[in-house]
């Protein structure tokens, strides 16, 4: 039995051997592989497909997470400076108009942004103005605010802004 087939060479020991994929020469591939061998193959194909899909889906799933983190905390941040710029606001409504009231509302509106913005990056405007005959007292705050995964979209850095209106208390009762 041993010679040679027209799917390459045999021997007699190979085919005789307890080795279930190569008792029938039929069981042989046209390229000298046998079926197990070959189904071998396609599940390691499909096996390296499903890595790569994985991977795929991977970095998708980390990106959505990281634009999800990257949003809540610039909300967060907006929120923040908001609460700062009104509270800064209330102060300048209540305090009495000198020329302390302006640092004295940068410091407080600077300390309660602190959370999230380095104080040297937060500035602070406090602007008078008259509205329909009342006094009327604004602050403009604008925080920039480091991104932690900057991105193409946003840049490395945000800036808010964030401005709140109040009736003057110390000019109005005059």
């Amino acid at each position: 039995m041993s010679g040679s087939s027209a799917l390459g060479p045999t021997s007699r020991r190979y085919l005789e051997s307890g080795d279930i994929r190569a008792k029938d020469p039929k069981d042989k591939s046209i390229m000298g592989c046998t079926k197990l061998h070959t189904q071998r193959q396609m599940r390691d194909r499909a096996r390296g497909q499903a890595l790569m899909e994985f991977a795929v889906v991977a970095v998708m799933l980390a990106t959505l997470l990281a634009g999800v983190l990257e949003f809540g905390r610039v909300w967060s941040a907006a929120q923040i400076l908001n609460s700062a710029v009104r509270d800064g606001a209330r102060l300048a409504a209540v305090t009495a108009q000198d020329n302390q009231r302006a640092k004295v509302v940068k410091d407080r509106v600077q300390s309660m942004a602190s959370a999230y913005f380095d104080k040297s990056k937060v500035s602070v405007q406090v602007n008078q103005s008259t509205v329909s005959g009342q006094p009327i007292v604004t602050v403009t705050s604008t925080g920039t605010l480091n991104m932690l995964f900057g991105n193409w979209l946003l840049g490395k850095t945000v800036d808010i802004t964030r401005a709140v209106s109040m009736r003057d208390e110390t000019v109005a009762g005059t």
